[in-house]
């Protein structure tokens, strides 16, 4: 079972009918489909922590894709777009 982590994000959006907002929280991943949105750490086999990215930038990329129907494929080539942006 892939599991991905996304670690200490400001804001999480759940797109459900009260638009909920999460705000310093984690977010797990299992075969693509979302498992956990809260304050706890989880274990996964990749981690991507928002603190060595610039939060903005994540923000922005992954505003453009509705969470709840991307895939793990795309929020890994969101996140991808914006770590090969912030090394330019």
């Amino acid at each position: 079972m892939a599991r991905l982590l996304m670690k200490n994000a400001s804001h999480i959006v759940t797109c459900d009918p009260s638009d909920t907002v999460y705000t310093d929280s984690n977010l797990l991943m299992e075969d693509g489909v979302i498992t956990y949105i809260g304050p706890e750490e989880q274990q996964a086999e990749e981690v991507i922590d928002r603190m060595l990215l610039q939060a903005s930038s994540l923000a922005e990329r992954l505003g453009r894709i509705q969470i709840r129907h991307a895939t793990e494929r795309e929020i890994k080539s969101a996140i991808d777009a914006c770590r090969r942006r912030l090394e330019r």
